[in-house]
């Protein structure tokens, strides 16, 4: 494979679709896909081309996440060694995310099986209202939205940071 392999890694799926269309019409390169990471909502884009049409559009497309506020990294690897192709085939790309669909309809359950399942999913979400309870408080498990302090006034949501709840120092004390 003696073409280069170049990485944007950007914040939110809008602000990755935009750098991918700014570096396809930059250079001449082809979207290799599109990886989610665990976590933080942060995508990378990966690109494949010669060294010149990769780095030119790597450039534009940091530019534009720049602008936008949502860059994290990028890096460009100028030849890409022999069997390291593997990497461009894990994440979300077109090679796979066919595969996981399809997979997905053959797994798809019936009607009845449909109605038994939800008949579960709505036990266990009435036990599970019922015995969330701290004092003499009750806190509804739809409407907090800090997953660690379950408090809905706390201004974190689940996903960020955990510095970010208002409670995180006293939940901190808690476990020592």
């Amino acid at each position: 494979m003696n073409q280069a392999l170049g990485m944007v890694e950007v914040i939110g799926f809008g602000c990755a679709v935009n750098v991918s269309d700014v570096m396809v019409k930059t250079a001449d390169v082809r979207i290799a896909g599109i990886e989610r990471a665990k976590g933080s909502g942060w995508l990378t884009i990966k690109v494949l081309g010669d060294v010149g049409a990769v780095n030119a559009a790597i450039e534009s497309g940091e530019q534009i996440a720049k602008k936008d506020q949502k860059f994290i990294a990028s890096k460009i690897i100028p030849r890409l060694g022999e069997g390291l192709d593997i990497w461009l085939k894990a994440g979300l790309d077109a090679s796979t995310e066919k595969l996981v669909v399809d997979e997905l309809e053959e797994e798809a359950p019936t009607a009845e099986e449909n109605k038994e399942l939800k008949s579960v999913v709505e036990e266990e979400q009435k036990i599970e209202t019922s015995q969330i309870d701290d004092g003499d408080v009750t806190i509804d498990s739809e409407n907090y939205t800090c997953n660690l302090c379950k408090d809905p006034s706390c201004n974190r949501k689940k996903g960020e940071p955990r510095k970010e709840c208002s409670h995180y120092e006293e939940l901190k004390e808690e476990k020592k």
